[in-house]
């Protein structure tokens, strides 16, 4: 009937919430800093902190201003030129040799003719070419093809 209690229709995200504990974190942190060096200037007479704040100030001033007059001038600047490269010409499985094969066809060519030069391998020769018949027509023109 009637709510007498109402749920909190404000609902924290997971990121507020880390943000929040963070924050919190950080200003801790902060916090201890600041007093670590007030403790350390504590015993300082005034006239000391107020030498090294305009020590400070003026080396901030020279340096921001050194910057400026700096970045108008060109000299000494670097300028990179981008280099033109040409696109490189597509290449078709066709026009491709692959130099493993061509070794293995000059390999294999200089196996047959070591064969056919030596009178033992001689019968090893002409079993392989009674088997394959059209092996070293085959070889040739691949040989030419690779050329």
């Amino acid at each position: 009937m009637w709510r007498i209690f109402k749920r909190s229709t404000r609902r924290f995200s997971v990121v507020d919430a880390i943000f929040e504990r963070s924050s919190r974190k950080v200003e801790k942190v902060q916090r201890k800093y600041a007093d670590f060096l007030n403790a350390k200037v504590k015993n300082w007479s005034p006239f000391s902190i107020k030498v090294l704040l305009v020590i400070f100030v003026l080396c901030y001033v020279s340096v921001t201003t050194i910057v400026l007059i700096n970045a108008g001038s060109t000299m000494g600047t670097v300028t990179v030129n981008p280099t033109h490269q040409t696109a490189p010409r597509l290449v078709f499985e066709n026009e491709v040799k692959p130099v493993y094969l061509t070794d293995r066809i000059k390999w294999f060519r200089h196996y047959l003719d070591s064969l056919k030069a030596d009178k033992v391998g001689r019968n090893t020769y002409d079993s392989i070419l009674a088997v394959r018949p059209g092996l070293i027509d085959s070889l040739t023109q691949l040989e030419r093809l690779n050329k």
